[in-house]
Parts: C-alpha cells; structure tokens; sequence
C-alpha cells in the first residue's frame, strides 16, 4: 500500500508509535499542505497577444478556490482554466477583444513568469519531502500540529527523516492521498506541452499544403475546418500511467486483527473504501487501545451502525490455560469479553524460574517428538534469553506477544509477563501470549530472592 513498507523498521519508542498513529498528526499533514496553497498577494501584469491583463490577489484567490477539494498536486490544472476565464472575460469588458479561453489558455501555458508565479504559491510536493520536513522542523511542526506539547514535538524530529518507521507509513499514505502523484502531474504537464507541440507543427505544415494548393477547387483548405483540428487534437493524446491499483477504490475490504488498527491505520482503510462496506474480524479483548469493545474501537473512526457475528467458543486454548488468561485479563479490563473453551486436557497451567528455561525446554522437547514451543515475552527479555532458545533448535520460537498474534504453539512459555507492562496494553499483551497456546502454558519468573 505504501512503496516506503519495503524498507521500514519497527517503530522502538510505543510513546512515539501512538504519537503518530493518532488524530493530530493527521491534521498535521491537512496544515502543512495548506500552508503551500497560498495565492500571490502582489499584481501580475500579464503580457497577453491581445493586451496587458493586471491580475491582482481577488484574481488569484477565485482560481485558487477552483481547486478546492482536489489533491494538491492536481491543482494547476484548474487554477489555469480558471485563470484563462478571468483574462478571456477581462480582455472582453476592458479592450472589448472577445478571446476564447482555450486561445487565452494556450498562451497562459507558455508565460513563465506566470508559471513561475503559480510553482512559487502552489508548489508541488511529494509525500515524503513533506513529512520529512516536519520531522526536521519543530517551527512547522509545532504550527501545523498546535495540540502537541513542545516535548512531543522534539520527540518526533530526527536527523535523518527519511528512515522512515513502520508508524511512518499510515502518514506518508495519507499524505500521497492528499497531494495525489506529483509525478503523473508532472508527465500530464508534459503531455500538454508536447501536444500543443505537435498540433502547431501540424498546423504549420496543413498551412504550407493549402499555400500551394493549385487544385481548382482548392480542396485542401477544407483541412482548416473543425473537425479536422479536432481529429488532430485526439490523435496527439499523450498516455498517462494509471494510478497504483491498491489507491483504490474498492465495493468491500476485509481486515483481519482489526482491533490493532490506530487511527491513522483506520484512514488508510477508510479512504480506499468510500462505502464503508467493511468485514473485520479482531478481538476486542486483545487490544491494548482501550476496554470499550467495537463501539470504542470504532467510535473515534466514524464508523457507527456495525452489525456483530459473535464467535463465542474458543477451540484452541484448553480450559485450564483459558481461566488464566481471562483472570490476567480481567485485573485491568474487568468488563472485556472472552471466548468460551470447550475442551479440557487436565494439564494445569505451571509456574517456575526464569532460570529454568533451558531445563524445561529440553524436558518438554525430549518428551514430544513432535510439536512447537513460543517463548514469548518483552522484547528486552528475550534479548537476554536469545541464546538459549537458539540452543533449544528449530522448533522453538522467540517472539512479542504482538509477533504471534494469529499463531499458535503447543506449548507457550510466557517470560517475566509483569515486563510486558501495566495496565490495560499489559493485560492485553499477557492474553494474548497465553492465549496461543493450543495444549500446555508455562510462565517463568524471575527468582524470589529470600
């Protein structure tokens, strides 16, 4: 969806992750783009072949407005026509010169101080110069986003702005959405001109042809007609690229973890799919975002009216690991919902040391010829206990509970669960590692001292 998802990193820092996964930096982007979108303020005497035409900052302010509502970088387009209708109608009541639009807009394409003018107060603009440069301002920063306090605003500048972070993506996204492609602007640009280009040399050539017309019926001059002058300019069409297919729109879309979605994530969605015809599929229970179900999930999304297919029994996690996981999770979510297991092993969950891991791997995997370990935990914890499930072989597995959503492990060994945090993203981290065990749970923590 994002050409930069190629090479992005993990965003570290959570505190920063929701920072730009929330509201203001949303608006951030819809300020600075307007901050680009200035009509000049100083008179333009504009040299037309018909007459000098003063345009003045109301002129430039009604062809502005023509493009209101379009992404950024298309904007020129009718700013100019707009423009070219003010000049046709001035040239009219002031030199009584009656100038079709497309005549004046002909000459309009080729006035560089005019274009200049234009590139100055309406620049165009790519997606990553414009997050990168409120990444390296605080000024612009700070303006363009006035509900961040100053210490969030340094949070977010960076020395290199282009080592963009998973968390960068929903911002470059929205921001291409809002400037659209500087770069198919550009080549319709081009294609206007090469047009223009090539009707004139045809015209040239038509007018050398009926100058030496000697037929008595002086057929060729029929080629001046409007018809023909038509039928020249669709055969000079340049082609376009067609947009990226995954911009959309599409009928429906389907999201899977829904419940991990943040808000910029959410306008991603929301702006390929116009009618908000949505199948998602997530448990609220896991979402570290807050204790308030699909209506507080989606309530600050705008979307509303969800119809809800509960999928009540769970068939995966066994009773005994089931019970556990709800009672984690209800320490700080008291009201959050869990599925109902519908099977029992009578394999009770079990607690030891975290020095013990290497022990109990090597007992549970001499045990079982087959089947699967997670170890999971915070990513600090299992920095530490790297070497020991490298040594353990290839079927264990080291990863954050938010790496093994949608996995599943015959056995899952929870490490340190209170380094996950507190709160409602810790309850939720610890359910979900517990949860993804399909028949036994072993959670390790560190030694009581005595």
């Amino acid at each position: 969806m994002v050409p930069e998802g190629e090479h992005a990193a993990p965003e570290d820092d959570a505190a920063l992750a929701r920072l730009k996964g929330g509201a203001g930096m949303l608006a951030a982007i819809e300020r600075a783009v307007a901050l680009h979108e200035r009509p000049p303020q100083e008179t333009l005497l504009l040299e037309t072949p018909w007459g000098v035409v003063h345009l003045d900052a109301a002129d430039w302010g009604d062809a502005f407005a023509a493009a209101t509502g379009l992404p950024h970088d298309e904007g020129h387009d009718p700013i100019l026509e707009e423009l070219s209708e003010i000049v046709s109608s001035r040239l009219d009541a002031e030199r009584g010169r009656s100038v079709a639009p497309e005549e004046v807009r002909s000459a309009l394409e080729r006035d560089e101080e005019l274009r200049q003018e234009l590139r100055s107060s309406w620049p165009l603009l790519g997606a990553d110069d414009l997050l990168a440069e409120l990444y390296t301002s605080p000024e612009l920063l700070g303006r363009c986003a006035p509900d961040l306090s100053a210490k969030q605003v340094r949070s977010l500048q960076r020395t290199e702005p282009r080592e963009w972070t998973l968390s960068d993506l929903p911002l470059l996204d929205a921001a291409r959405h809002r400037l659209g492609d500087p770069e198919t602007e550009q080549e319709r640009s081009r294609g206007r001109a090469l047009q223009q280009d090539l009707l004139e040399e045809v015209e040239f050539g038509l007018e050398e042809m009926i100058a030496t017309d000697s037929s008595e019926m002086q057929v060729l001059s029929m080629l001046r007609g409007a018809d023909m002058q038509q039928a020249l300019a669709d055969r000079a069409v340049v082609d376009v690229p067609p947009p990226d297919r995954l911009s959309g729109p599409f009928a429906h879309i389907v999201v899977d973890e829904a419940q991990e979605l943040d808000l910029a994530q959410w306008a991603m969605v929301t702006r390929r799919c116009p009618s908000r015809s949505l199948t998602l599929v997530g448990d609220p229970a896991q979402s570290g975002q807050g204790d308030g179900g699909w209506d507080g999930l989606l309530g600050p999304v705008g979307l509303t009216g969800a119809r809800i297919a509960r999928l009540g029994l769970n068939y995966r996690t066994p009773s005994e690991i089931m019970d556990v996981a709800a009672e984690a999770l209800h320490e700080a979510r008291p009201g959050a919902e869990v599925p109902l297991s519908i099977r029992s092993t009578g394999v009770p969950v079990r607690h030891a040391s975290l020095e013990r891991l290497r022990e109990e791997l090597d007992a549970w995997l001499g045990s079982h010829a087959e089947g699967t370990v997670g170890v999971l935990g915070a990513e600090h914890v299992l920095d530490v206990l790297a070497g020991t499930v490298r040594r353990a072989g290839p079927r264990v597995r080291a990863l954050t509970p938010d790496l093994s959503r949608g996995l599943e492990f015959d056995l899952v060994v929870l490490a340190r669960p209170d380094a996950l945090g507190a709160g409602a993203s810790g309850a939720a981290a610890r359910y979900v590692a517990m949860t993804r065990a399909t028949a036994e749970l072993l959670i390790l923590a560190d030694p009581v001292t005595p």
